[in-house]
């Protein structure tokens, strides 16, 4: 009998030992599965230590950020030195190192008018016109406008002087302001035009319109700021941003993330637990049914209810691996596509039973390698464990490692993925598989014969390990250990054994390619 095993998977906690397909495994630890080899991850590699503990983590321009709350931090459409931040109060604006409100509140009173030569309103040549004017940051960003002034009654000759600006909101950087003047056309529509930028610091302005003429209409008439309580930014193609409060779902005006249009919100039946951005389609996820928002702009976004109800438990777990999201859900993860399409993956891998051991609740994750990399809190006493659901091939299955992770952060741009060591909180920030060969651990399912079988030699295909390397192997019969040993590369012989049923162990920091066991050196050689 000649028993050959390659292409190695991981585990799959609900199927009986005896019924695992070949190559799955019972136990699957610290090994990264990616080549059909047993390969070991790698141990973590400090980064940094934080001046306090938190829970989420974001590096961005060279420096960690971190907060104690639940936060999403994501770059905006725009400049390349702005971060965008919602869940530490208030949304906010990172830039230069300084957090600003991301609301520019418009100004809270209408300019005062006094005028030169005005007509009277019964006069057939009066226009009667209106001014309003802005707050400008020093980001460029564009408040909503002013109430509007006292009605005049223009014509010829009319010298009109502007006053009476209200003060800023402090911090927000505001820098300038634009004026603005209306026109009526024949069909009787006003529209607001700009007619002059001036320092915050002015006391008035003389508008002669021979001087400053109108030139383009306002745009920042719907430039509503964001609510208060708006978390869960996530960044959208064509310049849009998407982000929730409560049971609305909010966009930004494309490439001005500072505005928030009422006109644009979408309201959904239960509240908003999280987003995930895949492609031109918003993926929503709730306390109830999901949601699928599509468009290519905030005014064209439609939206479907899908048909399953499958609440989102962990907003810290819901992750985009780049074609699907996955999150938490009553029975299991769940993958939900672009085109709505949703599924409980895991349901392959876990019990009913096995998930609610998991604790979903806590459940933190990010994408690693295009596995779904997660750590959950055991429901008593909170100790943090961390696995991997590979769901990359036909089958999925799942993989542990030993690390207690209290929050992630992925890096775009490299693919590595950070954490804070911790359970709960932590202020040791790690890259994950960086240093060192980790010593990995996998374990057949049961080998089942139909008769009384002996195998007396197995063979192990390994290499690497890094300087030191180092294998053992545990060969159990009927769930009795009878054979261990640490040879690579060559046969060994075993001791004599009589079963139906056998299960192997590696543990090892070297890669495996096969694993063979045989009933003699022949066999071995010749199968």
């Amino acid at each position: 009998m000649l028993e050959r095993i390659t292409g190695f998977k991981g585990a799959i906690p609900r199927m009986n030992a005896r019924l695992l397909p070949s190559g799955y495994a019972t136990v699957a630890r610290n090994t990264r599965l990616e080549s059909g080899a047993l390969d070991p991850m790698q141990d973590a590699e400090d980064v940094a230590t934080l001046g306090a503990e938190a829970r989420t983590i974001y590096r961005f321009n060279g420096q960690w950020l971190s907060w104690m709350d639940v936060v999403d931090a994501v770059p905006g459409p725009v400049a390349a030195d702005r971060l965008y931040i919602t869940g530490d109060g208030s949304p906010k604006l990172f830039q230069g190192g300084t957090s600003y409100d991301l609301a520019l509140n418009p100004p809270a009173d209408a300019p005062s008018i006094a005028t030169t030569g005005e007509l009277q309103s019964d006069d057939p040549e009066a226009e009667t016109i209106l001014y309003v004017y802005t707050f400008v940051t020093g980001f460029g960003e564009e408040s909503p406008p002013s109430p509007a002034s006292r009605p005049i009654y223009y014509g010829d000759g009319t010298v009109v002087t502007v006053s009476g600006f209200s003060q800023p909101q402090a911090d927000r950087n505001v820098s300038k302001m634009r004026v603005y003047r209306s026109q009526t056309d024949l069909a009787g529509a006003t529209t607001l035009y700009f007619v002059k930028e001036i320092s915050i610091n002015s006391v008035s302005f003389v508008h002669d319109l021979a001087n400053d003429p109108m030139q383009e209409p306002i745009n920042s008439v719907d430039y509503d700021q964001p609510p208060a309580d708006m978390v869960g930014i996530v960044s959208m193609p064509n310049g849009m941003m998407a982000a929730f409060s409560g049971k609305q779902v909010l966009f930004c005006e494309p490439y001005i993330p500072h505005a928030w249009p009422e006109k644009y919100r979408l309201l959904v039946s239960h509240d908003v637990v999280g987003l995930v951005a895949l492609g031109s389609s918003l993926i929503v996820l709730t306390t109830g049914t999901p949601y699928i928002m599509q468009g290519t702009h905030p005014e064209n976004m439609t939206q479907t209810q899908l048909e399953s109800e499958l609440p989102c438990l962990s907003k810290r777990g819901i992750v985009d691996l780049g074609y699907q999201a996955v999150f938490p859900s009553i029975e299991g993860f769940v993958q939900i596509g672009p085109d709505g399409s949703a599924q409980v993956i895991s349901r392959q891998i876990f019990s009913i039973s096995d998930w609610r051991e998991l604790n979903p609740t806590s459940i933190t994750a990010t994408n690693y390698n295009g596995r779904y990399m997660f750590s959950w809190a055991a429901p008593v006493g909170g100790e943090r464990s961390l696995g991997f659901i590979d769901i990359t091939g036909d089958r999925p299955f799942y993989a542990a490692a030993d690390a207690s992770c209290a929050g992630f952060w992925r890096d775009l741009t490299t693919g590595y993925v950070h954490y804070l060591a911790g359970n709960d909180t932590g202020a040791q920030v790690k890259r994950w598989d960086a240093g060192s060969p980790l010593t990995q651990v996998w374990r057949t399912g049961k080998l089942y014969y139909p008769s009384i079988t002996s195998f007396g030699v197995i063979m192990i295909d390994a290499d690497g390990g890094g300087t030191t390397p180092e294998l053992t192997y545990r060969i159990y019969a009927d769930g009795a250990l009878f054979a261990i040993g640490s040879a690579v590369n060559e046969a060994a012989r075993l001791p004599n054994n009589l079963s139906q049923n056998y299960e192997i162990e590696i543990e090892t920091n070297m890669s495996v390619s096969m694993i063979q066991m045989a009933g003699d050196f022949n066999e071995l050689m010749g199968g």
